[in-house]
């Protein structure tokens, strides 16, 4: 460095000038500053700066961008050697092993030849040897593998078949059963729009041309054409009816019916044929087929089991028949519509609002004393509703009302008026401001969300839960399956059963609330462990994608979840509750307490939450249980049991009546009763004086009616209103109370039919799946298929066929008339091109034209696949039906399928009674040279040892040529392999130059993940990738150029150059494409800089975003959504030449000091919150007023500094050192510990 010193600092003497290179210590824009033209001066105002770390990582950005822009047009070169160069490889790679694979089948024939002369040499010095024999032997082993080869060409063919319709049946199958065949339904189900004729736009200039019978022949094609494609669609809409007729029938099933019949079973017993054919084997399959097929008539046990679960269903529905009529019946006393009375509601309201505006206090005043005299009515009936319920017992879930409403829908109705009731105070008086109304408030609104969430478990089970689950079970979806065993797993590997588990834990209940202390608390510890093991149950082993039985156990506990958290609510409101403590002994108060079963302390609330976390799996599995029985016996098997929808949620309607006995009861009559204190209080009664003053007898609780009617005499002593006032608010609210009521009972009933019509075409469905699964047991018993609705089977099949052959009839007139409807329009066409040349005007008819004539074609095209795919569809479900039942097809096609066995069964006996046996060399002397028919003599074999030695020569002279022709391809190769290694070397020299940036960068990568603020790992993958690609290239060259090369080596090799050129974009393209395009400096660009400055703003890979987002921004990319979406609107689009042109360095705003490479230019100023403005002073000459070139004192230092250390004055000026005293001071000063120990960590010098 001494003796260059001069250059050296000749060179850093032009930077002290150089305007782009920012030296001073304050800057932080470093690198990147220097190279886009400094960095921005911060000045000592308290303004945020740029992080240290987004310093470090704008100037590893900043040198990875300036880096590829240097050695793009190098790099895309060699990614197009690499392109070349590969494939030449694979070529050469293949040649050789096609030459190999004729070198070795010919190496195996010429062992095989000298086996052969070596077995005839032994022959012939033995006259008793085996060989004499070979020809009578072959006989037979040709008869024998004749007949073997035919039998297994015929069961390959019909493997073959059946596979094919296998495959079809399950498409159809999981077609009708999935979205995008009610997709095809709901397109399907609208008029078809085939647009304006193509030739309308055209009639005036072929009228004009005197072209009249064009427009005629076009008329008449038009009028056939819209005739067919309105037959096409008509038959379109009775196909796809009918198909959607039997796949909700089907939809019972499952996937799995498309392997209920013959052709699955064929296959399957075939397959066994093929991998062991034997005599034995086969009749094991013939007994197997018996079993299922051959046997015409079903035991009279299993008959009398199906017959009798028909007779159910069929009385199942008419009872569902009989109910929905009396909803109807009822719903028809008032048959106006729910937004009918919804607007009566409002009208009442508005009207009540009038009231209380024109009477003011008065009104305010009349109408609360109304409103209380109502409430309390309400809580007379909430507390004698409560009372049967807790007088119930266990008998709670079978309660109803005279009209035959259950008793949660009677309680949910009377919570929702008491509701109606405060809301109404709440939007026409100040109520909120009372004391303790909030709280009171939010108390009653917990209990009414309670009964809400009972009623949405009970409505949510029936309508959701119930049906997918009955579905799902029936049809044997394995991950179902699989939960419900999971299930019952955690119930056995309990140490005590759930009854006992429930039964000790109400003790304990009892005794907490007794006071009693509890000494053994093993069954809580039982119920900790079940919770834990239930909610890795629900969460399941692979949490990325649910799986339908985990989602409809998560569905079925996500009900029984919403009622804890609402219960939870309620324990909050009522442990918030402050009123005074003399209100308990109002009458309907105290009532409400004696009916709750618990205290409710801190003590009791962890029993009762556990004992109905019990109650909670034992609902799931009796209902799980009961499902299991219901498919069962459906499926006519022995032990199964058939239920209504009633039974059926009788479990969770249990659980229902024990949480409201033991935890809901007493609390709605409660809070209402403070509440009305507080409004009779409001009204002007001192309610705790009454109280406290009052002789409240032997029962100790005073009569809330008697407060309500004080506190009426009082308002009107008063003159808070008049006898008119009050008539008018009661007629007011009676009116809207009895609207609501109306609106109310509708409501109700409108759902309750809904549940009712899906309760009653679920068991029609489960009526025909039960007779469509067992038709022939029908037959034989001679019974009558009624399907209470649905159509049989025999009546839907008998459509679709009619229906398939109506779009086929129909598809081949349709086709004839579209392809005369095309050639008109070529015709027209052509004549409007050359009729537009002459006539620019034409141009809009013909683009016109040619817009309907486009949309006609896809019209056409749409309506011929619909048809084709419907066709299809009627096709593999006639035919899996025709092999399911007993069917003529089916008798026929069981009877061809034992012909095939027992064909089998014949060539196996013939092999296994044939006793002699034929080497392979012996087939190869028979294949070489037939004895013909002479018999096999020593003359014979002589001869035969003669033709072998001829073929043996024959064999070494094409295995030697071979052999040269192998060693040509290996040296074609390895001149590749040098080509490839040039190319290589060139790569690595290239790869060398950005590979400690990239490193850099995927380990700010990982800083970013650690510490949370980035979630992106683009480098960190494509050095992966890059590594990767790097081991195989080299594996593969190093395997190619090997000498011992064997046969499965180079194949090897062949699969890893056909990797590799499949990453070659991967590799290349993805790196340059990582670096942000940097914009070409210059003022002036011409056309080609701009396009290949567009070109390179493209973003191929959304991965890019990322990238950009973590590397350019500041904050690890940290953006708010319509930051993003402007972003990304950036980065996927080309810039305009408009914006390329613009003077992006020269601008004046802060957020255009953004790098130009940046994506997003001015982002990076706005998201790290500078506001800074650049004020760069220039001094210039006072006497020409030229700018003068400044020295930039901190580069003047460094510069010092430099000089002094190539003159070997440092770090002592006086003294000049030599040159190993320098390094040897440099030495001791870089190993000083103590100097060791301040250094910054983040640089690891102990690496």
């Amino acid at each position: 460095m001494r003796k260059g010193r001069e250059t050296l600092l000749t060179l850093l003497e032009a930077f002290v000038y150089d305007p782009l290179v920012d030296w001073t210590t304050g800057n932080e824009a470093g690198y990147t500053g220097a190279f886009y033209g400094g960095g921005t001066a911060v000045p000592n105002t308290g303004e945020i700066r740029q992080s240290k770390r987004d310093m470090e990582r704008e100037i590893t950005i900043s040198m990875f961008s300036i880096r590829m822009a240097e050695m793009k047009s190098s790099w895309t070169k060699n990614r197009d050697d690499v392109s070349k160069a590969l494939p030449k490889l694979k070529e050469q790679i293949q040649n050789w092993l096609g030459i190999a694979d004729s070198y070795y089948t010919q190496l195996n024939n010429l062992h095989n030849m000298r086996d052969l002369k070596s077995l005839i040499a032994e022959c012939l010095t033995d006259p008793e040897h085996q060989l004499f024999t070979l020809k009578e032997r072959y006989e037979d082993y040709a008869v024998v593998k004749t007949t073997r080869d035919s039998v297994q060409e015929v069961i390959q063919e019909k493997i073959n078949e059946f596979s094919h319709w296998q495959k079809l049946h399950k498409h159809v199958i999981e077609r009708i059963q999935g979205s995008s065949f009610q997709k095809m339904c709901a397109e399907f189900a609208t008029n078809l729009n085939i647009g304006p004729p193509s030739f309308a736009a055209a009639t005036e200039f072929l009228q004009g041309a005197g072209q009249g019978q064009i427009v005629q022949q076009c008329e008449q094609l038009e009028a056939e054409m819209s005739s067919h494609l309105t037959v096409q669609r008509s038959n379109l809409h009775h196909a796809i009816d009918v198909l959607h007729t039997y796949a909700a029938i089907v939809s019972q099933f499952g996937t799995t019916f498309a392997d209920q019949n013959r052709t699955y079973h064929y296959l399957c017993f075939l397959q066994e044929v093929v991998c062991d054919f034997t005599s034995e084997r086969c009749h094991t399959i013939v007994n197997q087929f018996h079993e299922l097929y051959g046997n015409q008539n079903v035991s009279p046990m299993k008959a009398q089991l199906i017959l009798n679960t028909e007779a159910k269903l069929q009385g199942i529905i008419a009872d569902l028949n009989g109910r929905l009529i009396k909803l109807l019946e009822r719903r028809n006393q008032d048959p106006a519509e729910l937004p009918l009375l919804e607007h009566q509601i409002k009208e009442n309201d508005k009207a009540i609002q009038i009231f209380v505006q024109e009477n003011g206090v008065c009104g305010v005043t009349s109408l609360t004393a109304w409103i209380i005299s109502a409430l309390c009515s309400l809580n007379k009936r909430y507390s004698q509703m409560e009372a049967a319920a807790a007088g119930a017992g266990d008998r709670l879930m079978d309660l109803t009302s005279r009209d035959g409403d259950w008793f949660l829908d009677e309680l949910c109705s009377m919570s929702s008026n008491v509701m109606h009731f405060i809301e109404t105070l709440m939007a026409n008086t100040l109520v909120q401001e009372l004391v303790h109304f909030s709280s009171l408030h939010r108390a009653l609104m917990a209990t009414h969300n309670v009964y809400i969430a009972l009623q949405e478990l009970n409505v949510n089970f029936r309508s959701i839960i119930l049906p997918e689950a009955l579905k799902a079970i029936q049809a044997q979806e394995p991950t179902v399956c699989l939960a419900l065993e999971e299930i019952e797993k955690l119930f056995s590997d309990m140490a005590h059963p759930l009854d006992t588990i429930v039964s000790q834990l109400e003790v304990l209940h009892r005794n907490a609330i007794m006071g009693i202390e509890n000494d053994n608390l093993e069954m809580m510890t039982v119920v900790k462990r079940m919770q834990i093991q239930y909610q890795d149950l629900l969460q399941g082993r692979d949490s990325s994608e649910l799986s339908p039985g985990q989602m409809l156990l998560m569905g079925f506990d996500g009900l029984f979840t919403r009622l804890e958290d609402e219960f939870t609510d309620l324990m909050e409101a009522i442990d918030g509750l402050q009123v005074p403590d003399v209100w308990r002994k109002v009458d309907a108060v105290r009532e409400g307490k004696s009916m709750q079963l618990s205290s409710f302390t801190s003590n009791t609330r962890g029993y009762l939450s556990s004992l109905f976390f019990i109650k909670r799996l034992q609902t799931m599995q009796m209902f799980f249980h009961m499902c299991t029985q219901f498919a069962a016996n459906l499926q006519g098997m022995e032990g199964g049991n058939c239920y209504d929808d009633d039974q059926l949620a009788r479990p969770v309607k249990r659980f229902i009546a024990e949480y409201v006995r033991k935890q809901v009861i007493g609390f709605p009559s409660q809070i209402l009763g403070y509440m009305l204190c507080v409004f009779v209080d409001a009204l002007g009664v001192d309610v705790t004086a009454e109280i406290e003053t009052k002789d409240i007898g032997a029962e100790s609780k005073v009569p809330l009616e008697d407060l309500r009617k004080k506190a009426v005499d009082v308002c009107l002593r008063n003159g808070q209103f008049q006898h008119m006032h009050f008539t008018q608010a009661s007629t007011l609210s009676s009116s809207l109370d009895s609207a609501w009521r109306r609106h109310d009972l509708a409501r109700r009933l409108d759902s309750n039919m809904e549940l009712m019509k899906s309760s009653l075409h679920r068991a029609q469905l489960q009526l025909a799946r039960l007779q469509w699964l067992h038709e022939d047991v029908f037959v034989q018993s001679g019974r009558h298929l009624n399907q209470m609705g649905m159509q049989n089977r025999s009546t839907i099949m008998s459509e679709m066929r009619k229906s398939m052959q109506s779009l086929l009839s129909q598809e081949s007139g349709l086709g004839t008339c579209q392809t005369h409807y095309t050639q008109l329009e070529s015709s027209i066409i052509q004549r409007l091109k050359w009729a537009a040349g002459a006539n620019p005007s034409l141009n809009l008819v013909l683009q016109q034209f040619e817009e309907c004539s486009v949309y006609r074609k896809h019209v056409f095209e749409e309506e011929m696949k619909c048809s084709t795919e419907v066709v299809s569809l009627c096709q593999g479900i006639l035919h899996l039906e025709a092999l399911r039942t007993r069917t003529p097809e089916a008798v026929a096609s069981d009877s061809n399928f034992l012909t095939l066995i027992n064909r089998c069964i014949e060539s196996c006996v013939i092999t296994e009674s044939t006793h002699s046996t034929v080497t392979d060399l012996e087939i190869l002397l028979m294949n070489t040279k037939p004895p013909g028919d002479n018999r096999i003599s020593q003359s014979w074999l002589e001869t035969c040892t003669i033709d072998i030695a001829s073929e043996i020569d024959k064999i070494n002279q094409e295995k030697a040529e071979l052999k040269k022709e192998m060693d040509i391809s290996r040296d074609a190769t390895k001149t590749e392999v040098t080509t490839i290694k040039n190319i290589l070397t060139n790569h690595h020299k290239l790869m060398s130059e950005i590979r400690t940036v990239l490193k850099s960068m995927a380990k700010q990568e990982e800083l970013g993940l650690e510490e949370g603020y980035s979630t992106t790992t683009v480098v960190k993958d494509y050095l992966n990738t890059y590594k990767n690609f790097s081991e195989n290239f080299t594996t593969a060259l190093k395997i190619v150029t090997t000498e011992d090369i064997t046969k499965d080596g180079m194949a090897e090799a062949d699969d890893m150059v056909d990797s590799l050129i499949g990453q070659i974009t991967l590799i290349y393209d993805d790196l340059v494409n990582l670096a942000p395009p940097l914009l070409p400096q210059g003022d002036g660009l011409d056309q080609s800089e701009i396009q290949n400055f567009t070109a390179g703003w493209e973003i191929r890979s959304i991965r890019n975003i990322e990238f950009y987002c973590w590397y350019v921004l500041p904050q690890g990319g940290r953006l708010d959504q319509s930051e993003i979406q402007n972003f990304t609107a950036v980065t996927l689009k080309r810039p305009s030449t408009k914006d390329i042109l613009s003077p992006v360095r020269k601008s004046s705003n802060p957020r255009d000091s953004t790098p130009p490479g940046s994506p997003h230019p001015g982002l990076l100023a706005k998201i790290s919150g500078s506001s800074t403005k650049r004020t760069d002073k220039v001094t210039r000459d006072p006497r020409t007023g030229k700018a003068i070139q400044e020295r930039n004192s901190y580069a003047v230092s460094v510069w010092r500094r430099v000089k002094m250390k190539l003159d070997g004055r440092d770090p002592d000026p006086n003294k000049r050192f030599t040159v190993a005293e320098q390094v040897d001071f440099i030495i001791k000063d870089a190993t000083n510990l103590d100097n060791l120990a301040v250094l910054y960590e983040g640089w690891t010098p102990w690496v």
